[in-house]
């Protein structure tokens, strides 16, 4: 299957890239589109007054309740904001959040979840990736690192032909809580490297895997649940949540958002597809008349992690990854490394770091000057624990 079928700057082509960009897209697209209408009377102090988008799960809230989701208490039709009439203000209050991906309770069993809406399109596969990453050996197997679809609900109205549900796990932000150690972000490394491999092992490129597309597991971070939109307060939105470390409880890391990924089936010739833009837009084969040209989306997928490590990573203690992400964002997408020789590469990195390298500490990008000592001291403390209690330095999940 490819995206396009021409090689050259035509005008054709640039049709052919804008249509295939905004249908592959069509979801985002609408929801820009509420965003942008709603800009017009939009007071972001009255948290009062909803957003469009937020009526399209107002409208569904009875029908999901049937299904067995509840949505917090913003998203009933006959809501009445609980600061109303009192001194409280409304971010203090459970009720005056907005969420960006809706969360939701499963009735059954109390465990807080994610429901995305995703639009039919005839160029977007994310319901098949989705389900076909989700079922039978593929959702067992360890080195599956794609977030999991629990289901997929179709709405049974003609007020939204063409939209369907995927109830998925409530991710947090990799980074929420911080890394605190080396060992940490190695084991970050290695479970979006090998999950990135098994995407491609599939024939399956992910085409959007930046960093906000890396999401992880908090499950047992906080085992006592955390707050979908302030995730630094409790489920009751009362008090701090109480959190570990990941040394003491690894969670697990996933890709997310299957929206511009794609099955090339080897059996149709060279894989080969006109680029959409994700997150990242400093791929290099995607600047200039590279735009209008067909090409590889795998070598894509291995600019973008290497280019997520060296931004978000490598300035902080993370120079043992230089030389490897340097290859993983060759402008020549030719001469970067396919994700076998990534993996063996960086299992070889792995095992040449020492423990002492891999309990230090990461310093923060927002660490107040002078302040170092204090940090250092707690870190020690802390790391004298571990070892006494034999946790080891990277924690496995």
């Amino acid at each position: 299957m490819r995206d396009g079928t021409l090689s050259h700057a035509t005008p054709r082509v640039l049709y052919l890239t804008i249509s295939a960009t905004l249908q592959a897209m069509s979801g985002r697209q609408q929801v820009f589109d509420e965003l942008l209408e709603y800009k017009k009377t939009w007071n972001d102090t009255d948290a009062e007054q909803r957003l469009p988008i937020e009526y399209f799960w107002v409208r569904l809230q009875p029908w999901l309740a049937s299904c067995g989701y509840m949505l917090r208490p913003r998203y009933h039709p006959g809501w009445i904001p609980s600061w109303r009439g009192t001194k409280k203000f409304s971010f203090s209050c459970e009720d005056g959040h907005r969420s960006v991906l809706l969360d939701a309770i499963r009735i059954e069993t109390g465990e807080l979840v994610a429901i995305k809406r995703v639009y039919h399109s005839e160029l977007s596969q994310e319901l098949d990736i989705g389900k076909f990453f989700s079922n039978g050996m593929l959702a067992s197997d360890t080195k599956n690192h794609c977030v999991p679809v629990q289901q997929i609900l179709e709405i049974s109205t003609h007020l939204y032909n063409g939209v369907s549900l995927m109830v998925m796990p409530y991710l947090r932000c990799l980074d929420d809580p911080p890394f605190l150690t080396i060992g940490e972000a190695v084991e970050f490394f290695r479970q979006v490297i090998e999950g990135l491999q098994f995407m491609h092992k599939h024939n399956i490129a992910h085409r959007d895997c930046n960093y906000s597309n890396i999401m992880m597991d908090a499950k047992e971070l906080y085992p006592d649940g955390f707050h979908p939109t302030r995730t630094d307060l409790d489920p009751n939105h009362t008090r701090s949540a109480k959190h570990y470390t990941r040394t003491e409880r690894p969670p697990k890391y996933y890709l997310t958002d299957f929206g511009l990924s794609h099955f090339y089936d080897p059996r149709e010739g060279p894989r080969l597809a006109m680029p959409i833009h994700g997150g990242d837009k400093s791929v290099p084969e995607y600047q200039g008349e590279g735009y209008f040209e067909e090409s590889d989306p795998f070598p894509v997928d291995i600019y973008t992690i290497g280019n997520m490590i060296k931004t978000e990573f490598l300035d902080y203690g993370f120079d043992f990854m230089g030389p490897l992400v340097a290859d993983m964002r060759q402008d020549d997408p030719s001469k970067r490394p396919t994700i076998d020789v990534v993996v063996s590469r960086f299992d070889s990195i792995r095992r040449s770091l020492r423990i002492s390298q891999l309990r230090s500490r990461i310093v923060s990008r927002d660490e107040i000057p002078g302040t170092g000592w204090f940090f250092d001291l707690i870190h020690f403390f802390r790391s004298l624990r571990f070892i006494l209690l034999r946790i080891p330095p990277v924690p496995l999940v």
